[in-house]
């Protein structure tokens, strides 16, 4: 499922550098986004069961065309982003990433943003149908600050690695230091390596409950690194390709990422959202910061209340029962026969690590949020079926264990 904000047609994305890549190793594609403005995603290559093998002990590319990126320069680049974000802006020292929301005057949720600083700017990965208006709407608030903000969703191309061998595969395709570097980076730490001869940023996020290595190539040269980073196809016989990385699409990525608990803008909430919704307070916002758009809202609910309705993770079924859920299928509380509806599913997978449970992410009320709390599940045209909240969003642990 995805959201569908009223962003305006004039701001188009053009296709994955990558797509001719994959079409040409049978990849199958869907739309992402509003009707009028789609993005081609490659959905998978192989059976869905190997691609995410290799996120869990292997090592997996992922296409990310779904992703932009805004280029944040100038001496007031931070003070003017601590004004404007939800995250604390001061000691964001080069070489570091933290996630963010960027809120309107009504505290809802414009972007949700992972932050990365380098020594000269700040690069922001947000979702591409979100980057051309938040350029445009952040940037109505520059007045005489040093601050530049660009749109570079059709400079720069965003793919990503996931899996144990992330690390050594990406290293054994830098020089010298920028190996080693690579190797040991930590999460949350991003860097400047070359790749294919082009200037690239590697930023550590794990987002799948194993190693995730997310990067930022010029687009002209995202497909050289791509096939750099794959192995070859048989029939070019080369011998000294890196073995063991698999192109994946979003049905391998989605079910470890819901899994380690990681809902995502566009997907599981969207610009109708109030941060207090998400789930993600601790991990997006500051509440010792100073003031910023929309933390009114934000702090009246932490001090005062509570929102109407919170995404919690939950457990659909029995272990071992194959009932996956679809966006937007109906979730009530009480009786079987006599429930009241109470939210939605907003994502769902059949969890291959936890032995075939189904699980995923559901906006509810509040009062049906606490774990333990009994619902259920109204699939269209089927029998309802029992479901779980669970304690967190997560799970599995960090380490891609079962929690």
């Amino acid at each position: 499922g995805c959201y569908r904000p009223p962003y305006p047609p004039s701001h188009m994305t053009a296709p994955s550098p990558l797509n001719d890549l994959l079409a040409s190793r049978g990849a199958a594609f869907s739309p992402y986004g509003p009707p009028e403005r789609p993005i081609e995603v490659a959905m998978g290559l192989d059976p869905v069961q190997m691609e995410y093998a290799a996120i869990r002990k292997g090592v997996a590319l992922l296409d990310l065309p779904q992703r932009g990126v805004i280029e944040v320069r100038g001496g007031d680049r931070f003070e003017f982003l601590g004004r404007m974000v939800t995250q604390n802006m001061e000691s964001f020292e080069p070489g570091t990433a933290r996630r963010s929301f960027w809120l309107n005057r009504k505290g809802r949720i414009e972007a949700d943003m992972r932050l990365v600083a380098l020594h000269d700017r700040l690069v922001v990965d947000v979702d591409a149908h979100a980057a051309a208006s938040s350029v445009e709407q952040l940037g109505s608030f520059i007045f005489t600050e040093d601050v530049e903000l660009v749109d570079r969703s059709g400079e720069v191309h965003r793919m990503a690695l996931h899996g144990p061998g992330a690390p050594g595969t990406l290293a054994a395709l830098c020089d010298g230091d920028d190996a080693e570097r690579v190797r040991t980076l930590d999460v949350d730490r991003a860097l400047e390596v070359t790749l294919a001869g082009a200037a690239c940023v590697v930023e550590r996020s794990d987002l799948c409950g194993s190693v995730g290595l997310e990067l930022f190539v010029p687009v002209d040269q995202a497909e050289a690194i791509a096939r750099l980073i794959l192995p070859p196809e048989p029939e070019d016989g080369a011998e000294d390709a890196p073995k063991g990385v698999r192109a994946i699409g979003w049905h391998a990525f989605n079910a470890a990422r819901i899994e380690a608990g990681q809902p995502m803008f566009m997907v599981d909430f969207g610009p109708d959202s109030l941060p207090a919704e998400t789930s993600l307070l601790d991990s997006r916002v500051s509440f010792t910061k100073g003031c910023y758009l929309g933390q009114e809202v934000v702090a009246r609910m932490n001090a005062l209340g509570h929102p109407k309705r919170v995404l919690v993770g939950v457990r659909i079924g029995a272990d071992g029962d194959a009932t996956e859920a679809r966006t937007g299928d109906v979730l009530r509380a009480g009786a079987e026969g006599d429930a009241t509806e109470v939210g939605g599913i907003t994502s769902s997978v059949i969890s291959p690590l936890l032995g075939g449970a189904a699980v995923g992410f559901a906006m509810v009320k509040w009062g049906s949020h606490e774990p333990g709390t009994k619902l259920w599940l109204h699939p269209m045209g089927a029998k309802p079926v029992a479901c779980e909240v669970q304690d967190s969003l997560a799970f599995v642990s960090p380490d891609g264990s079962r929690t």
